[in-house]
């Protein structure tokens, strides 16, 4: 399709390139809380499957280290088993398909809906989790990656969690 076009167009920018760092604007929304939490940092891929992103001088971070999942928050420290590994995972096997030339069906690990509003184009993921005792565990239900097709950049990416809670990237630089 159209959509699955501009996508390629933003693989093809990615490509080759080995590294890059971007400026990261954090927004953790709670539906029980009046007011978002916002936190500025810096979001950094090394190809093929590593990549970090950074807050609070490093007391908060997200580690993707070659299929290790860490979470770091207020300098607790918790690794990604089971379920949310797979989450995690899910979303390194889109990136490294966007970023690089692995070619791993995505089909086979998430459900996909591309959907296009202006120059941008939202790609939401939804890991496929069969079990359904594993599915109410998850630590998020779905990923929203959204490209700025015009320019091939990766503008955002957001977490989805249960109810109307999220934590939402937003990419600059």
């Amino acid at each position: 399709s159209a959509q699955e076009a501009d996508i390629r167009k933003v693989a093809e920018r990615y490509k080759g390139i080995n590294t890059f760092t971007a400026t990261v604007i954090r927004t953790k929304h709670h539906a029980a809380v009046a007011e978002d939490a916002v936190t500025k940092g810096k979001f950094h891929f090394m190809q093929p499957n590593e990549a970090y992103m950074t807050f609070n001088e490093g007391k908060d971070m997200l580690i993707m280290d070659n299929g290790v999942f860490t979470m770091i928050n207020d300098g607790q420290e918790s690794i990604a088993k089971g379920v949310t590994h797979k989450q995690f995972e899910v979303l390194l096997i889109v990136l490294r398909n966007l970023l690089s030339s692995d070619s791993t069906d995505i089909k086979e690990v998430a459900d996909m809906e591309i959907t296009k509003q202006g120059n941008l184009c939202a790609l939401t993921i939804t890991p496929i989790i069969p079990d359904t005792k594993a599915k109410r565990r998850m630590m998020f239900t779905s990923f929203v990656l959204t490209i700025d097709i015009q320019s091939s950049e990766f503008k955002g990416l957001r977490m989805n969690e249960k109810g109307k809670n999220y934590t939402q990237y937003d990419f600059s630089d």
